[in-house]
């Protein structure tokens, strides 16, 4: 178990969070989905729809009546979406250095995430430059624990530490652990999520994380 008595931790998630991933997502529809409904969103209309919470094939059936098959498009992008060459499509939020170095001087930072292909990932992660900023790097598969159960196997946390995220996965473990939660808007869902979890006192939601540096959440 790892302790660090000077700082408190800050759990936080990478997807979202600390890079735009929306661009990657996109691709994959963009290059998976049939000619003929290759045009029908653009990258605003799709990211939208994913924030609502709305499957992509589903709004195409429901819209055009297309009748595609969500489970075989879930499998071909559980297959495919974290090769390199969509890997690549991946965008670093112009302020995350900033923040990073900002937060580091206060907090412990551990960057807890869902990835099943490690080797791409920490590509992506050394090819973006982010790996220092972080004192561990917690990986786990999409269909894997609770993300709370994984940091509870590896730190002891205190009320003082904070879960920084961008979907139900972060703020649940969020508030399980019983740390300051935050839910940032930057990635790929929005604020009815906090009323579907009932979540609404337990959970503060945040533009993104430029936030936690600019409202002085720690002091100086």
């Amino acid at each position: 178990m790892n302790t660090d008595n000077t700082k408190s931790k800050c759990f936080i998630d990478f997807d979202g969070t600390i890079i735009d991933n929306k661009w990657r997502l996109f691709q994959f529809f963009c290059d998976n989905i049939e000619e003929k409904y290759n045009k029908t969103l653009n990258i605003e209309e799709f990211w939208n729809l994913k924030k609502m919470g709305i499957h992509e094939l589903e709004w195409l059936n429901q819209k055009y009546s297309a009748n595609l098959s969500i489970e075989e498009w879930n499998n071909k992008k559980k297959e495919k979406i974290e090769d390199y060459n969509y890997l690549k499509h991946d965008r670093i939020f112009t302020y995350t250095y900033q923040v990073l170095e900002k937060l580091k001087k206060k907090y412990i930072l551990i960057l807890v995430t869902r990835r099943d292909n490690l080797p791409g990932f920490f590509y992506e992660l050394n090819h973006l430059k982010l790996t220092d900023y972080f004192q561990n790097i917690l990986v786990i598969p999409h269909n894997g624990k609770e993300k709370s159960s994984l940091i509870l196997e590896n730190y002891k946390v205190d009320p003082k530490d904070m879960m920084v995220g961008d979907t139900e996965d972060d703020i649940v473990a969020g508030v399980k652990l019983g740390i300051q939660t935050f839910f940032t808007l930057s990635g790929i869902r929005s604020s009815w999520i906090i009323e579907k979890y009932k979540l609404n006192l337990l959970v503060t939601t945040i533009k993104d994380i430029r936030c936690l540096v600019e409202n002085e959440i720690f002091e100086e």
